[in-house]
């Protein structure tokens, strides 16, 4: 069972991780935790999922950060959020939930995104 920890509740600085844990043994068999550890929090609206390759992608949601990392937790790629909301504490870059897809999806084959023209149209939209 895969878990995202927010940390809000830990002693000390504040800081998330990603854990696995084995359901028969309650035993923790993987964790990530950022270098330094401070780098990684996100207090709600995050999560993470294994993905076919054995990397784990993470939304840190409330810094509105994707990324994915290998199970030795070497960060493969990542992205930021770039648009701002603007919410009760002031601007915000947070991000609900991720997923991953594969280029063979059928909501995306053929639509041109291996070329980055679905970034590109984005962008237009919000004048990036």
């Amino acid at each position: 069972m895969q878990i995202f920890d927010n940390g809000m509740h830990r002693h000390g600085v504040p800081r998330s991780r990603v854990i696995e844990v084995d359901p028969k043994t309650d035993e923790v068999v993987w964790e990530y935790l950022a270098p330094p550890e401070i780098q990684f929090f996100s207090a709600h609206i995050s999560g993470a999922d294994r993905l076919p390759n054995g990397n784990v992608l993470v939304c840190e949601g409330a810094p509105g950060r994707i990324f994915e990392i290998t199970t030795e937790g070497r960060v493969v790629w990542e992205w930021v959020n770039p648009i701002v909301q603007h919410v009760r504490g002031g601007p915000s870059h947070a991000i609900f939930r991720a997923h991953r897809y594969d280029e063979s999806h059928k909501a995306i084959s053929g639509r041109g995104f291996g070329e980055n023209k679905a970034m590109d149209e984005l962008n237009a939209v919000y004048g990036l």
